[in-house]
C-alpha cells in the first residue's frame, strides 16, 4: 500500500513544492589533534579538520543525485538557476563550506552557466589592465566563466552566534545540565571499563589517554571512519570486536545523554524543525497567492553536524543504528496531495540518505502512528 493511501484517497495530483536538505560535510582529516597519532601517514596530517578530495567526491555525488531527484523534469527545481529558488546556510568552517560548494556543483554542474554576448565583453572587463585578455576571451568564446560554471550564493554564520547552529549557546539551564554529567562521568567509565582497559592497552604509547570519557569514544570512532573513508592506514589495528563496542557504545542512548544534555537535544532538534515548517508555511501560501515557481523558495540546504542531525532524529523519536556517515543526509520534503473530489492535503515526507540511497519514511503516518499510542 502506498504511504499517501494511508493518510488520503489514491491522489490524482501529486506536486512536490518543498524540500529541506540536511547533509553532513564529507570525509575530512582528523579533527582533534590529540588523535592524530593513529594515522600512520604523516602527510595526511596536513588535512587537519579539512575536507578531503573524497570528501569533496562524496557532496558532488549526493548533488548529482539531487538534481536527478529534484531538476528532471522541473519537478521542483529549474535546471537554470533561479536565484529565488534556493537558499543554502552553512557554518564558517571551511570542510562545511567546501561541502555546499562541492555538492552545488553537482547540483548545478559545468554546462550550465550563464553565457556573455560578445557585445558585453568590453564592459566586462575590471578596472585594471588584464594581461591575454583577448586569448582569455577567445579561450571562453561566449561564456561567463570556464566551461559555463555557475556560481551561487552560500551563505555563512558563526555557528555560536547563529540560533539554528547553536539555540543553547547563552541557555543557562544546558550550562547547568553539562556540569552534572561531567560530575557523573564516572558512571559512564564504569560500564564501558571493559573497552576503556582495551583501548588503553591497543593505544598504549601513542594515544596517552587514561579517562576514555563518552566523548573521546565518539571521536575516536569518528576518526577512524574519517582515515578508512580516505583510505589512509591505520597504526593501530582495531579487530571487529573493538569496533563494533566502540560503535554500539558511540549509539548508546546513556552515552548520548553524557555527551549531549537532554535539553541541548531538545532544542537543537526543534529549531532545526521550527525553520524547516516555517519555509513550508511560505510554500504554501505562496501556492495560494498564485506565484510562479521560478519566483518562489523551493530548496533550503542546511551543512549541519552529525550532532544536529543525531539530534533531529531523536525529535522524531527514532532509534540511532548507525554513526551518522560523512555526506549523509536528511531530506524533508512537503507535497500537495488533491483527490478526486477536489479535497487537498499537505503531506511531509523524511528521506534519510547515505548518498544516492534513500529510505523513504512519512512523517505524517509517524505522527499518526504515535498519537494513536497516547
Amino acid at each position: 500500500m502506498c504511504i499517501r493511501d494511508s493518510v488520503i484517497g489514491a491522489p490524482i495530483k501529486d506536486e512536490l513544492i518543498f524540500a529541506t536538505v540536511i547533509v553532513r560535510h564529507g570525509a575530512r582529516g582528523i579533527v582533534h589533534p590529540k588523535f592524530k597519532n593513529i594515522s600512520a601517514d604523516p602527510s595526511f596530517l596536513r588535512y587537519e579538520g579539512q575536507l578531503t578530495n573524497v570528501g569533496k567526491h562524496q557532496l558532488y555525488l549526493l548533488g548529482r543525485q539531487l538534481a536527478d531527484n529534484y531538476m528532471n523534469g522541473n519537478i521542483l527545481l529549474n535546471s537554470r538557476y533561479k536565484p529565488n529558488q534556493i537558499i543554502t546556510r552553512v557554518s564558517g568552517l571551511n570542510r562545511t563550506i567546501e561541502s555546499v560548494q562541492s555538492l552545488i556543483s553537482g547540483l548545478y554542474p559545468p554546462g550550465v552557466g550563464p553565457s556573455l554576448p560578445t557585445a558585453q565583453f568590453e564592459n566586462a572587463a575590471p578596472a585594471i589592465a588584464v594581461l591575454d585578455i583577448d586569448e582569455i576571451r577567445q579561450e571562453l568564446r561566449d561564456a561567463a566563466l570556464p566551461y559555463y560554471q555557475r556560481v551561487i550564493p552560500i551563505h555563512t554564520t558563526t555557528a555560536h552566534n547563529d540560533y539554528l547552529f547553536s539555540p543553547h549557546a547563552d541557555c543557562e539551564r544546558v550550562k547547568k545540565e553539562d556540569k552534572k554529567y561531567l560530575k557523573d562521568i564516572q558512571k559512564m567509565n564504569t560500564k564501558y571499563m571493559g573497552l576503556s582497559n582495551a583501548l588503553n592497552v591497543l593505544l598504549k604509547g601513542i594515544f596517552n589517554e587514561t579517562l576514555w570519557t563518552p566523548e573521546n569514544c565518539y571521536k575516536l570512532y569518528d576518526n577512524i571512519l574519517a582515515l578508512k573513508q580516505n583510505g589512509i592506514p591505520l597504526k593501530v589495528q582495531f579487530n571487529e570486536t573493538i569496533l563494533n563496542e566502540l560503535r554500539i557504545a558511540t549509539l548508546d542512548e546513556n552515552m548520548n545523554d553524557f555527551l549531549r544534555s537532554p535539553l541541548k537535544v531538545k532544542m537543537l532538534g526543534h529549531v532545526i524543525l521550527s525553520s524547516t515548517q516555517k519555509y513550508f508555511a511560505n510554500a504554501i501560501q505562496d501556492i495560494k497567492n498564485g506565484r510562479s515557481p521560478d519566483d518562489c523558495l523551493r530548496m533550503a540546504i542546511f551543512q549541519l553536524s552529525d550532532t544536529h542531525i543525531m539530534a533531529l532524529s531523536k525529535t522524531f523519536g527514532w532509534t540511532m543504528t548507525e554513526h551518522v556517515a560523512f555526506a549523509s543526509s536528511l531530506i524533508y520534503e512537503l507535497h500537495r496531495l488533491v483527490d478526486v473530489y477536489g479535497n487537498e492535503i499537505y503531506l511531509s515526507l523524511i528521506h534519510i540518505s547515505e548518498p544516492t540511497r534513500p529510505l523513504y519514511i512519512s512523517y505524517a503516518v509517524f505522527c499518526l502512528k504515535k498519537k494513536k499510542q497516547q
